[in-house]
């Protein structure tokens, strides 16, 4: 009996958990193929189910493209007068953060040169979408 063992174990144990470590990942991948085959074999029996129905067909490539259109026209990713308050120390800072952010276009600025706390609060009570606070220091504080 100990001429089967291979070399390196010490006890018939040791040889069978050395042989089920190495089965180990042989296993997983079978029983991923099978996952996969039967995804496969569901994926056809909907694609045979989708040409026998006509009507099933046109709603997945009709409905998609009313969406992207009515949203395509209806959607603006570009905003456009953003209610922003500057809340700031300095008044030369916060001037020059204000023209900036004037610039843009995209801001609508309502509070400017605001004490601490007070572009919050026009936050809070909806009076500005965008609360900054203007530092002398940039913007690591460096």
């Amino acid at each position: 009996m100990n001429a089967f063992i291979p070399l390196g174990c010490a006890r018939v144990a040791d040889c069978f958990a050395r042989f089920a470590r190495r089965r180990a990942p042989l296993v997983r991948l079978q029983t991923l193929r099978c996952r996969i085959r039967r995804m496969l074999a569901v994926a056809r029996i909907e694609m045979l189910q989708l040409i026998r129905d006509p009507t099933t067909f046109s709603l997945i490539l009709l409905v998609p493209a009313i969406q992207i259109l009515l949203f395509g026209y209806a959607v603006n990713l570009d905003p456009r007068h953003v209610p922003i308050a500057i809340a700031g120390g300095q008044q030369r800072t916060v001037k020059r953060v204000s023209r900036t952010i004037e610039k843009t276009g995209y801001f609508t600025i309502v509070g400017d040169g605001l004490k601490p706390g007070a572009a919050a609060r026009m936050v809070r009570q909806g009076e500005a979408l965008i609360g900054s606070r203007a530092s002398r220091t940039g913007p690591f504080g460096c």
